[in-house]
């Protein structure tokens, strides 16, 4: 599992979708948006019912759940960490890309895991 969501990280962090930030705000702006969409996924998988061993057509494991709640909160601090370099005039460029890097990771990481195959089954069982 740790190997598919690595996998699924390096894979979405080389595509860019949309227009590409010109300055860091705008990148920390975007991730935003991106970590408001990874958390919309996050929170209808989590709010499944929870697999058991009885017979459940939707349900949501609680590993996965427990990992997107963790990636979740990693990547509001992220974000959050981005946003106050972004805005203090004595943050060096150098820590100002650092933090916006790691937010970005910390976005992808959760992504991956709204992504996979297993979440999004789910939710399409679910709307049904």
């Amino acid at each position: 599992m740790k190997i598919l969501v690595i996998s699924l990280c390096l894979v979405l962090s080389a595509c860019v979708s949309g227009v590409k930030p010109t300055n860091a705000q705008q990148a920390v702006f975007q991730l935003e948006t991106s970590l408001k969409d990874a958390e919309a996924v996050a929170v209808a998988y989590d709010s499944l019912p929870s697999c058991t061993n009885a017979v459940t057509i939707v349900c949501s494991n609680t590993g996965v759940a427990k990992q997107m709640k963790q990636a979740k909160d990693v990547a509001q601090l992220a974000i959050s960490s981005a946003e106050n370099a972004v805005r203090d005039p004595n943050f060096k460029a150098g820590g100002i890309s650092e933090a916006v890097a790691a937010a970005q990771t910390a976005v992808t990481v959760l992504t991956a895991l709204t992504t996979l195959e297993a979440v999004q089954s789910a939710l399409k069982g679910a709307k049904k």
